[in-house]
């Protein structure tokens, strides 16, 4: 599989264990948002992988919030 498929393959994998996880916890992005102090747009852009440094950082701090491990 090309390097590009894998990357959007595991882009929406992430996607879909943070959105997982949101339903369990019956969180949206925005009650996520406020919960870390981000605006709505950043935890979208973090969610659906944009590569910029601060969309990193605010996955690792999803990551944290919804323990979400082995990330």
């Amino acid at each position: 599989m090309p390097i590009e498929e894998r990357l959007e393959q595991a882009t929406r994998q992430m996607e879909a264990k943070i959105k997982a996880a949101l339903v369990r916890r019956g969180m949206t992005q925005v009650d996520l948002a406020h919960k870390l102090g981000l605006t709505p747009k950043a935890v979208n852009e973090a969610i659906k992988g944009y590569p910029t440094q601060a969309a990193k950082d605010n996955r690792r701090a999803i990551f944290d919030a919804l323990n979400i491990r082995g990330e």
